[in-house]
């Protein structure tokens, strides 16, 4: 029963919510919102591939709009657990260590989180 509301979920937000959104808004934090919420369907699947596909760019949208923010901090978590949970605990430690850094977001944002992180 749960799996098929995270599904539906998933669906009715990659279909019809994300790309209204990306073509209305851009680059938004409804669109990182909207992000976040499917990374956090597909995590609670168990599919933690399109978790950190999801986050990551939730992530990225954060930390140019927002730079240091809760929000921003909230999706540095959400990518540590997905990692954790796939059993990557070197770039979870990385993503932990990054987080607590705080300011340490603006000495890196031109680094893409695909090679800092290699996710």
């Amino acid at each position: 029963m749960m799996q098929r509301k995270h599904l539906a979920s998933i669906e009715t937000r990659r279909i019809s919510v994300l790309p209204d959104f990306e073509s209305i808004l851009g680059d938004h934090p409804f669109v990182a919102t909207t992000l976040s919420k499917i990374s956090n369907s597909y995590h609670a699947l168990g599919d933690y591939d399109n978790a950190i596909k999801f986050t990551r760019r939730a992530l990225e949208i954060r930390e140019k709009l927002l730079g240091d923010h809760q929000e921003t901090a909230r999706s540095l978590y959400d990518l540590g657990v997905a990692l954790s949970a796939k059993k990557e605990y070197v770039r979870w430690v990385f993503i932990l260590l990054f987080s607590l850094s705080g300011g340490f977001f603006h000495l890196f944002s031109y680094i893409s989180w695909e090679v800092v992180c290699d996710v």
